[in-house]
């Protein structure tokens, strides 16, 4: 489901390129039971019938200048054909009463500028837009898509 993930947000961000992710099929089984085993984060389904249709994965993050804990959600998606339907709400309520149950101040996402569907819903479950993001690959291996938004302008670039 995370690769299926993968697919969707990049045929928004680079429409008419072909995307295939395997990824989290290959890499992620141990990553996966890693995430499991932690007290400090929770993976969330979505099922019907007997298929998994949702997936929201959150990590508790030590904040120690604040004096408390803030959580971030990693992953959260919902096949396209169970999407506007509730699932996605219900995730979100699911990972928001985990955070309160352990005593998270604000639970923060990161969403590529191209998502604008994905922004009007988090706007609408209560986040705001907050900061702005950075990041740094450190895979040597790996080719990777760098994006900087400023305002609603967005500009990409390899990296090799």
């Amino acid at each position: 489901m995370l690769d299926d993930f993968r697919a969707a947000c990049m045929a928004i961000i680079e429409p008419g390129k072909k995307f295939v992710s395997t990824s989290a099929q290959k890499k992620g089984g141990e990553l996966f039971d890693h995430v499991l085993a932690s007290p400090d984060s929770a993976i969330f389904l979505a099922q019907e019938k007997n298929s998994y249709i949702g997936i929201l994965t959150i990590y508790k993050i030590p904040q120690i200048r604040k004096g408390g804990y803030c959580a971030e959600i990693e992953e959260m998606f919902v096949k396209k054909s169970r999407q506007g339907k509730g699932v996605s709400q219900r995730l979100l309520a699911a990972a928001i009463q985990w955070a309160r149950k352990e005593n998270i101040d604000s639970i923060r996402l990161e969403s590529s500028a191209e998502l604008k569907r994905a922004h009007a819903f988090y706007t609408k479950a209560g986040f705001t837009p907050y900061g702005q993001a950075f990041i740094k690959h450190l895979s040597k291996n790996k080719k990777s898509r760098l994006s900087r938004s400023a305002g609603n302008k967005s500009t990409r670039k390899r990296a090799e």
